[in-house]
């Protein structure tokens, strides 16, 4: 890439570096949670999973359990900074 092309890669970055952090550290969140809850459901070793048999039903709670992680991520003060969305009732 030239050095004209990186000009306004650069402007942008230090401009946005902030919303550009909390994405990073929403998505991080969000990839930890996923690993918690599938292990905690999936894994042989668990005592959830001896306790619900059915995979099926495992695999509704960790939608169930995502979706609520990514509920609580786009509606807390840190998810409605990117972008800039103002998301009134």
């Amino acid at each position: 890439m030239n050095a004209r092309g990186r000009g306004p890669i650069l402007k942008a970055l230090s401009q946005h570096w902030p919303e550009y952090l909390i994405e990073a550290l929403g998505l991080g969140l969000f990839m930890i949670s996923a690993c918690f809850f599938v292990a905690l459901l999936e894994h042989p070793a668990s005592w959830l999973r001896h306790e619900i048999e059915d995979p099926e039903v495992r695999r509704l709670f960790i939608g169930i359990a995502m979706g609520l992680t990514a509920i609580a991520i786009i509606y807390s003060p840190w998810g409605k900074r990117p972008g800039h969305i103002s998301i009134q009732p």
